[in-house]
């Protein structure tokens, strides 16, 4: 590639700090020291934000697969939930119909047992 102007070959051109630089064939800048001084600082700068989206985008991911899992754990206490109250009311059916099935107990018959504390209070000579 040859530049327009001197005819020079020229191996890069880039734009810096909204400037076009033209780094020659042996790689050599044609910046001036205060450029390469705000180029660095650029560059540094660039660097930094990189750095903090990258954390942000590690914290976004965090927070999602959380709220995924916090997610996923409320659906299975929902399940678990209604898989009480199905059995729950399983439950009631099959007690109401245990208690239909069997007959109700007769009331057990009074036992005349005083004869039984006649003797044993006439032992001591006591009376009912």
């Amino acid at each position: 590639m040859l530049a327009s102007s001197t005819g020079i070959p020229i191996g890069h051109i880039m734009c810096v700090n909204s400037r076009w630089v033209v780094f020659d064939i042996d790689r050599t800048c044609s910046m001036t020291a205060q450029e390469r001084k705000d180029f660095r600082r650029v560059q540094k700068s660039r660097e930094l934000w990189k750095k903090r989206a990258v954390r942000r985008g590690e914290k976004s991911r965090r927070l999602r697969d959380r709220r995924k899992e916090v997610e996923q754990s409320r659906e299975a206490w929902r399940e678990r939930a209604l898989a009480a109250e199905h059995r729950i009311e399983e439950l009631e059916i099959e007690t109401h119909q245990l208690k239909n099935a069997v007959p109700p107990a007769h009331a057990p018959s009074a036992i005349d047992n005083r004869h039984f504390f006649e003797l044993f209070l006439s032992a001591y000579r006591l009376y009912l």
